[in-house]
């Protein structure tokens, strides 16, 4: 029988909408990041740099931000001993008050596929329908969230996308294994070379977007 190859999506939007409708998250949204009280110690994302700088983040204070999960899983067939190798890809709302992030309840499920179609069609067949639902996040207005009989609009973006070095460098568009690569390293330009010869940050060229 010819079977389509597929994976799994669980929209982000519709995650969304149920997480905005709790009154106690959507508080924790509407009042914004709470910023560390001593300007020289950084306590979450909202005191960095990057976070300070972001063209939505930096602008809006109640914007959503999302952290990304990405890596793979080995199970395995009791019946036939066989190994499969699924990717799986989570996200957490870091709008949430430091103390309920540890929580698993909190962390939720955004797709699911078998690695090797992830090599077959690339990463970017995967993350299409993700895309489409943060651009839609991402314009001027906001998407609009029903809640409590009205409509909320709310802007949103990827603070982070958080992985171990294999599932980075597949999302980022690299090579999984760096062993073949002439260029090691996601961050700069370093060759097997020169990393042979330097050791320190800056005597390399970093790697712009």
């Amino acid at each position: 029988m010819l079977v389509d190859d597929y994976f799994y999506y669980i929209p982000l939007l519709g995650t969304l909408q149920m997480q905005l409708s709790s009154e106690k998250i959507l508080n924790m949204v509407l009042n914004g990041p709470e910023p560390s009280n001593n300007a020289n110690t950084l306590c979450d994302f909202c005191d960095g740099t990057f976070f300070q700088s972001h063209e939505v983040f930096a602008n809006d204070d109640t914007a959503l931000k999302l952290l990304l999960y990405y890596d793979d899983v080995n199970l395995c067939n009791p019946l036939t001993n066989k190994m499969h190798k699924i990717t799986l890809l989570y996200y957490q709302l870091a709008n949430i008050q430091v103390e309920y992030r540890s929580k698993l309840n909190s962390i939720h499920l955004l797709g699911v596929c078998k690695t090797d179609y992830i090599k077959m069609y690339g990463i970017n067949r995967i993350f299409e329908p993700l895309v489409k639902e943060l651009n839609l996040l991402g314009t001027e207005r906001g998407y609009p969230f029903p809640v409590f009989g009205g409509h909320v609009r709310l802007r949103g973006a990827v603070l982070a996308f958080l992985a171990d070095t294999p599932a980075s460098n597949v999302g980022a568009g690299f090579k999984e294994s760096v062993g073949g690569a002439r260029k090691k390293c996601r961050h700069c330009d370093a060759t097997y070379e020169t990393m042979q010869e330097c050791f320190s940050e800056e005597d390399f060229t970093l790697r712009c977007k």
